[in-house]
């Protein structure tokens, strides 16, 4: 968790406007509602019967259409959906928006402002298996227990709003501290007790399975996942006092509110900041990052300041139990707690364009001399004449690049989770291949451009030997099919020979196999890399394999097979011609979709999406 200045995150409250144009969008909206609510329209008696009374229900759908906040109230009686977390039979998200359909959620909300689903009556069944399921019934030492944080965090109320002394436009801070190791429970329920409010992370099982889910289907996809396939965002859980403050604030995620328990009152306005690198946090009392969250926003607004304006226009919103509640990052927010109130916030984090693209522009220069050097000048005229000669051939370096260097189809199917396992090229069907449809005749006319920022790597027994206590094999570079751990019921039984099976892939059993591991944008402190898949080859083609690996440019497909016929023949290999290039036609469609190279036609790009 860190020392995360993060403000309670509860929900808004709208303000209606009389222009035309939001009249309009109300109108419209309703339209939406009335028929995402109603079943088919048919032609029969029954189904006009029952289209009517839905219209009718629907009326009972108050739509509140501001600058800053979207809201739904729900006063017709018909129950909400309910949250199912563990269900992937459905979407998560079409009934967290219920009634507004995520198309419309896309459209006119996301990224730009709030939105409130609010049922009438105070009612938690919606949440009622998350809350039994995965939030031990809100019972405060269990969450304690289950947290994923390091460090609980108090919130105190001070004591000028203890008396009642604040009013509105006062700057109240917040009074917060720590508690960590083994008395930090009983400390934060003493704490809670005497009525300061606590903040902390929810268990990491459940952030794995509603982070993913969110990211997913809100289109973050990889970019909401670290490299180790962690989710980046988190889960935070909001044990919020009456009378507790949450002064003005934005934060830089964007974040979904489940309203659990009690009532809170939200204030918003929206900010200068788009997208926010970000937060901004002054409401803290003890905070060391202000000149870095000033620093940050000036870029966008030289005239940001770290509190919205007193007499700025805000809408509110109350959530009840049951309410669920969105808003996005850089929009300002106040949060008041009416009752004792609790409710977790889904914060969601997704790496940007410009970390994605300055990550693989830092690749590429690294496979330079000149840009690897460490600075080293004897005055600063020489470093600036260094520094002139290498931006001069800046420009080449970043018209190399093409959207699919940084995009391969793998990396939008992996959504950020990496298979340690290798992929076994023999054991897929030819078929399934990008390349399926090539003929030997045409071998010389396929033909493909090297990512330059793609690393194919042979292991030769690296990995397999790091266990402790595991001593190496004699041959760590060629594994054969039964090392590999091959699910096929061919690969382990001694088969007799190569011969094929009902889907035309070899018999393994003769062909000892050499393990290699592709990397794709690694230019970050950490060198982690943004795709790795590791294969298993037929050892007889590391030659060819060595070959394609250095590659810079383009190459063709008979170019690699000239090649892989040479070297097979040269270390006495059993590969016949017609396995060497169904083998070789597999790798190169593998290699196509994680994105080692894409397919040219006339020097434009024919690699296809999936």
């Amino acid at each position: 968790m860190g020392n995360k200045n993060k403000g309670d995150h509860s929900s808004p409250h709208h303000k209606e406007s009389n222009n035309k144009r939001q009249k309009s969008l109300k109108e419209e909206h309703q339209r939406e509602i009335s028929h995402n609510q109603n079943s088919k329209n048919g032609k029969s008696k029954k189904q006009r019967e029952k289209s009517n009374a839905n219209e009718k229900s629907n009326r009972s759908v108050t739509v509140k259409e501001g600058e800053h906040i979207l809201i739904h109230l729900n006063e017709s009686g018909q129950k909400a959906p309910k949250i199912d977390i563990d269900s992937d039979d459905s979407s998560l998200l079409e009934s967290l928006l219920w009634p507004v359909s995520p198309s419309h959620f896309f459209q006119n909300v996301w990224k730009k402002r709030a939105y409130a689903s609010l049922l009438k009556d105070e009612n938690r069944a919606r949440m009622e298996d998350l809350i039994r399921d995965h939030l031990h019934d809100l019972n405060l030492e269990k969450l304690l227990k289950t947290t994923a944080s390091e460090s609980i965090f108090v919130w105190m109320r001070p004591l000028e709003s203890i008396l009642g002394k604040v009013m509105e436009g006062t700057k109240e801070k917040i009074e917060s501290f720590e508690l960590q190791g083994e008395n930090a429970i009983s400390s934060a329920k003493t704490c809670y007790a005497s009525g300061a409010s606590l903040y902390f992370r929810s268990s990491q099982d459940l952030a794995d399975i509603l982070v993913a889910r969110l990211t997913d289907e809100l289109g973050i996809g990889f970019a909401g996942y670290y490299p180790n396939g962690d989710v980046k965002g988190e889960i935070e859980v909001f044990m919020s006092r009456k009378g507790h403050v949450t002064d003005w604030h934005f934060d830089f995620m964007e974040n979904f509110t489940f309203q659990l328990k009690g009532k809170k009152t939200w204030k918003m306005r929206k900010s200068t900041i788009n997208h926010p690198l970000r937060g901004a946090t002054s409401h803290y009392k003890n905070v060391d990052t202000s000149e870095q969250q000033l620093k940050v926003h000036h870029l966008k607004d030289p005239n940001f300041t770290l509190r919205p304006k007193d007499d700025d226009e805000y809408e509110t919103v109350t959530l009840t139990e049951g309410s669920f509640f969105y808003h996005p990052a850089g929009i300002w927010h106040r949060v008041e707690c009416e009752e004792d109130s609790i409710s977790i916030n889904v914060s969601l984090i997704a790496s940007t364009w410009a970390d994605m693209v300055t990550e693989g522009l830092r690749h590429s220069l690294w496979t330079q001399d000149e840009w690897r050097e460490g600075i080293n000048f004897r005055n600063p005229t020489e470093a600036k004449q260094k520094l002139e000669k290498l931006l001069s051939n800046l420009s080449t370096q970043v018209g190399q690049f093409k959207a699919v260097d940084f995009l391969p189809d793998g990396l939008f199917q992996a959504n950020g989770q990496k298979d340690e396992e290798a992929i076994e090229v023999s054991d897929v069907e030819i078929r399934e291949s990008p390349l399926a449809d090539v003929k030997m005749d045409d071998l010389g006319k396929v033909t493909f451009r090297r990512n330059p920022i793609a690393v194919l790597i042979p292991l030769e027994g690296l990995e397999e030997n790091e266990e402790e206590g595991e001593e190496g094999s004699e041959d760590d570079d060629a594994k054969t099919w039964e090392e590999l751990g091959s699910d096929s019921d061919e690969g382990s039984s001694g088969g007799e020979g190569r011969e094929e099976d009902e889907n035309g892939n070899e018999d393994k059993d003769e062909h000892p196999l050499s393990l290699y591991a592709l990397h794709i944008n690694f230019g970050n402190e950490e060198l982690a890399s943004a795709v790795e898949v590791r294969l298993a080859v037929y050892s007889e083609l590391d030659g060819a394999i060595d070959w394609l690996r250095v590659q810079k440019n383009q190459f063709t497909m008979k170019q690699l097979f000239d090649v892989a016929k040479k070297e097979v023949s040269k270390r006495g290999g059993k590969l016949t011609e017609e396995e060497i290039i169904k083998h070789l036609l597999k790798l190169m469609g593998i290699l196509l979709f994680h994105g080692f190279a894409n397919r040219q036609n006339n020097g434009k790009d024919q690699t296809k999406s999936k």
